[in-house]
């Protein structure tokens, strides 16, 4: 009934229709296989870090291959593969659904995935924790390369560009040109939608994955990968109930984004980037295009001294860093999520104008965020 509030239970994003990528609804195969598997799962345990069997590689990036080969065990998010963790026991690729043997399929004989993925049916740490541990300690000490291009990456551009984000975002993203602030998108009531980057872009002649032409303002918006749809369609709501001249461009499949995090990530990156990666060069909270390796641009995005991102042509496979003892492996989302929590942030780094501030806690080195 209109003005009844409906319980936060049954709100959530976890029963909500744009937890699923329209690519995926469209297709039949991953309706077929998606709903066959949670029939006969209905009952099943629900461990932490489960993953379907059906309905996989819908989405992969150009290193998805490379990845594999390096003993990759993929995650599924919202159709993407990611990299969960790597198996120092080779590859363990996900094969094509086969039922659980039913309809007449025959079963997959030795799934090396699905027995990997067995052994996460715990609520206790996995049998792979000390792996994923060598890798948090690997990015603290030197340096660790994570994929990300399942990351949602839309461009915010036009005549009212710069009304439709004063609305949008929490904090204030007309800055120059150049800069990258990291912000919560609000709904009408004032509620976080998502949390997020927007970098503001100078106007460009030319029309590229990387520098979209435009007049007026732009916006370059990465949001998190399970909820692009999610807040793409928030977005595209606003802008059409608010009638704002402007329009959202999703580029998520042309671009890939590697995150290099670590002490050591300037120095990796400044022997294959071709801009200035100094302090002074090169703040906190700013991007700027660069060439690597002979290949036409690429976007750099600060946000930490020890974390430095890509956004890249997902034409452009990989770009090798130069062999030097830095110590630097592949980083998998497994292992992303605990380093975060030794991440200092320099004290007095601010979150977002009017949205909070990060603060250092005076018993400790790590750094927190209130709001």
């Amino acid at each position: 009934m209109e003005g009844t509030r409906v319980p936060k239970a049954v709100t959530g994003h976890s029963i909500h229709d744009r937890r699923f990528h329209h690519s995926l609804t469209d297709h039949s195969r991953w309706i077929r296989e998606r709903s066959h598997e949670s029939y006969s799962k209905n009952y099943s345990v629900v461990f932490p870090h489960d993953e379907p069997l059906a309905g996989r590689n819908m989405r992969t990036d150009p290193l998805h291959e490379e990845l594999l080969a390096r003993g990759c065990v993929f995650q599924e998010r919202h159709g993407w593969e990611r990299p969960g963790w790597f198996s120092p026991d080779g590859a363990a690729p996900v094969l094509p659904y086969d039922y659980y043997g039913a309809y007449r399929q025959r079963a997959h004989e030795d799934y090396v995935y699905g027995r990997l993925l067995g052994h996460e049916y715990t609520f206790d740490f996995p049998p792979h924790h000390d792996v994923i541990k060598k890798e948090c300690l690997a990015c603290r000490g030197a340096a660790a390369v994570f994929d990300m291009s399942y990351f949602g990456k839309f461009y915010l551009v036009g005549l009212d560009a710069r009304k439709a984000a004063d609305w949008l975002f929490s904090a204030d993203v007309s800055r120059p040109p150049g800069s990258t602030v990291y912000t919560c998108m609000l709904n009408h009531r004032g509620g976080t939608e998502s949390d997020l980057t927007v970098s503001r872009l100078a106007p460009s002649p030319q029309t590229s994955p990387l520098a979209p032409a435009f007049e007026g303002d732009g916006y370059y918006l990465a949001v998190g990968g399970a909820v692009a749809q999610h807040n793409w369609s928030h977005i595209t709501t606003v802008l059409q109930d608010g009638k704002f001249r402007c329009q959202l461009v999703d580029s998520s499949e042309d671009l890939g984004l590697v995150s290099v995090q670590g002490p050591a990530s300037r120095a990796i990156l400044q022997d294959v980037l071709d801009a200035d990666l100094s302090n002074e060069a090169f703040p906190l909270f700013t991007h700027k295009l660069v060439r690597a390796a002979g290949h036409l641009l690429q976007k750099v995005g600060s946000q930490d001294r020890k974390l430095l991102t890509l956004w890249t042509v997902s034409g452009l496979q990989r770009t090798q860093c130069p062999r030097r003892p830095w110590g630097r492996g592949p980083g998998s989302s497994s292992g992303l999520a605990p380093g975060r929590l030794a991440a200092p942030w320099p004290p007095g780094a601010r979150l977002g104008q009017g949205s909070g501030q990060w603060k250092q806690r005076p018993d400790s080195r790590m750094n927190s965020c209130v709001g």
